[in-house]
Protein backbone atom coordinates (compact mmCIF):
# COMPACT_ATOMS: atom_id res chain seq x y z
CA UNK A 1 0.00 0.00 0.00
CA UNK A 2 1.38 3.16 -0.83
CA UNK A 3 -0.72 5.93 0.26
CA UNK A 4 2.12 8.75 -0.46
CA UNK A 5 1.66 7.74 -3.87
CA UNK A 6 -1.68 7.95 -3.85
CA UNK A 7 -1.87 11.58 -2.04
CA UNK A 8 0.61 12.57 -4.73
CA UNK A 9 -0.99 11.47 -7.88
CA UNK A 10 -3.93 13.57 -6.93
CA UNK A 11 -1.70 16.67 -6.28
CA UNK A 12 -1.36 17.30 -2.76
CA UNK A 13 1.59 16.96 -0.62
CA UNK A 14 1.90 15.58 2.99
CA UNK A 15 1.98 18.75 4.49
CA UNK A 16 -1.57 19.49 2.81
CA UNK A 17 -3.39 16.70 3.94
CA UNK A 18 -1.67 17.24 7.53
CA UNK A 19 -2.65 21.02 7.98
CA UNK A 20 -6.25 19.58 6.65
CA UNK A 21 -6.70 17.36 9.43
CA UNK A 22 -4.36 20.06 11.98
CA UNK A 23 -1.85 17.75 12.56
CA UNK A 24 1.83 17.93 12.40
CA UNK A 25 3.62 16.84 8.82
CA UNK A 26 5.79 14.52 11.14
CA UNK A 27 2.24 12.66 12.80
CA UNK A 28 0.81 12.64 9.72
CA UNK A 29 4.04 10.51 8.35
CA UNK A 30 3.67 8.54 11.59
CA UNK A 31 -0.17 7.28 10.50
CA UNK A 32 0.81 6.81 6.84
CA UNK A 33 3.51 5.31 7.58
CA UNK A 34 1.85 2.18 9.77
CA UNK A 35 0.89 -0.76 8.28
CA UNK A 36 -1.65 -1.27 10.64
CA UNK A 37 -3.85 2.26 9.40
CA UNK A 38 -7.38 1.56 9.50
CA UNK A 39 -9.71 1.65 7.22
CA UNK A 40 -11.42 4.92 9.21
CA UNK A 41 -8.04 6.98 8.30
CA UNK A 42 -8.03 5.41 4.94
CA UNK A 43 -11.33 6.76 4.20
CA UNK A 44 -11.20 10.11 6.16
CA UNK A 45 -7.33 10.69 3.87
CA UNK A 46 -9.80 9.24 0.36
CA UNK A 47 -12.42 11.98 1.27
CA UNK A 48 -9.75 14.56 1.91
CA UNK A 49 -7.65 13.98 -1.44
CA UNK A 50 -10.71 12.99 -3.50
CA UNK A 51 -9.78 9.96 -3.86
CA UNK A 52 -11.63 6.13 -4.31
CA UNK A 53 -10.57 4.00 -1.05
CA UNK A 54 -9.25 0.88 -3.40
CA UNK A 55 -6.75 3.53 -4.96
CA UNK A 56 -4.56 2.38 -1.77
CA UNK A 57 -4.67 -0.92 -1.86
CA UNK A 58 -4.05 -1.41 -6.06
CA UNK A 59 -0.18 -2.41 -5.38
CA UNK A 60 -1.59 -5.15 -3.32
CA UNK A 61 -3.89 -6.34 -6.01
CA UNK A 62 -0.89 -6.66 -8.32
CA UNK A 63 1.15 -8.61 -5.90
CA UNK A 64 -1.41 -11.74 -6.11
CA UNK A 65 -2.29 -13.63 -9.53
CA UNK A 66 -5.01 -15.71 -9.49
CA UNK A 67 -4.94 -19.72 -9.41
CA UNK A 68 -5.71 -21.61 -12.23
CA UNK A 69 -8.59 -22.99 -10.87
CA UNK A 70 -10.42 -19.53 -10.61
CA UNK A 71 -11.12 -19.71 -6.70
CA UNK A 72 -8.41 -18.63 -5.34
CA UNK A 73 -4.62 -16.77 -5.90
CA UNK A 74 -1.22 -18.03 -5.99
CA UNK A 75 1.10 -16.63 -3.44
CA UNK A 76 3.72 -14.64 -5.21
CA UNK A 77 6.74 -16.28 -2.98
CA UNK A 78 6.04 -19.82 -2.27
CA UNK A 79 3.31 -20.41 -4.94
CA UNK A 80 0.89 -21.98 -2.95
CA UNK A 81 -2.72 -21.74 -3.87
CA UNK A 82 -5.07 -19.96 -1.28
CA UNK A 83 -8.58 -18.19 -0.97
CA UNK A 84 -8.92 -15.17 0.43
CA UNK A 85 -12.66 -13.78 2.19
CA UNK A 86 -12.90 -9.98 3.15
CA UNK A 87 -15.99 -7.60 3.25
CA UNK A 88 -15.35 -4.09 3.35
CA UNK A 89 -18.79 -2.41 5.78
CA UNK A 90 -19.79 1.12 4.23
CA UNK A 91 -18.52 3.87 5.62
CA UNK A 92 -21.54 5.38 8.77
CA UNK A 93 -21.79 8.84 10.07
CA UNK A 94 -18.52 9.42 12.02
CA UNK A 95 -18.24 12.35 14.94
Amino acid sequence: MNIKAVIKRHGFKQVDIANKFKVTEGSFSQVINNPNISLTMLRKIADAIGANINEFFEDERELYVQSESGNGFVCPHCGKEFKAHFSIEPAGKEV
